[in-house]
C-alpha cells in the first residue's frame, strides 16, 4: 500500500513537470480521493487545493 501511494505521488509529480499543475489537477484530485488517502496522516499538502 504504502508503494503504491508513492508511486501514485511520482506520477502525479511527472505529469505536473510535463503537462503543468492546471492540467493535472483532475489527476491529482483522483489520486486525493483514492482510498490510497484513506488516513488523514497520508494526506499531502499537495492534496490541500
Amino acid at each position: 500500500m504504502h508503494s503504491q501511494l508513492i508511486m501514485s505521488l511520482q506520477n502525479y509529480d511527472v505529469c505536473r513537470r510535463i503537462l503543468g499543475k492546471i492540467h493535472c489537477e483532475l489527476f491529482a484530485q483522483l489520486i486525493c480521493n483514492s482510498t490510497l488517502f484513506s488516513e488523514p496522516s497520508t494526506i499531502p499538502l499537495r492534496c490541500n487545493f
